[in-house]
């Protein structure tokens, strides 16, 4: 082989392998901290006791409350701030961090499911042909 066709096939190479170094290094990542459900657990776990994600939580879930309530005018005020408050308390028991865990552990679970495409949507369709732009039922093309 020549010295030329040598440095060419080296500078393609060089080229090649640092192209691949990002995708192996978020392989990696991807395998020991997103798979690990464990670890996930162990960093969103501390979020269910920070005060701005409960009382984010709180006006998510009473402001959700609110639009399928509906109240005149004269009851709106003293309902809203129950519900809200009623939220707030909520953030603050046992109950919500036994939910909060096994919610993120049922989303670690259903974003590990799409990602690897082991899933279907009840429609025969892997969650793959959902990100493809298809909805199912309740999607976006779809009714509830």
């Amino acid at each position: 082989m020549s010295h030329r066709a040598r440095g060419a096939l080296s500078a393609a190479l060089t080229v090649f392998a640092c192209l691949l170094t990002p995708v192996g290094a978020l392989a990696t990542w991807a395998t020991y901290e997103i798979a690990d459900r464990t670890r996930y657990e162990a960093i969103t776990a501390p979020l269910a006791a920070d005060p701005d994600v409960r009382d984010t939580l709180a006006d998510a879930v009473a402001a959700g409350i609110l639009r399928e309530v509906r109240v005149g005018p004269p009851l709106r005020e003293p309902v809203g701030d129950f519900t809200h408050e009623a939220a707030r308390s909520f953030t603050r028991t046992e109950a919500f961090r036994t939910a909060w865990r096994m919610t993120n552990r049922a989303a670690h679970d259903a974003v590990l499911k799409a990602v690897r495409e082991e899933g279907t949507d009840g429609g025969g369709r892997t969650a793959g042909a959902l990100r493809a732009g298809g909805a199912g039922p309740g999607g976006a093309r779809g009714g509830r």
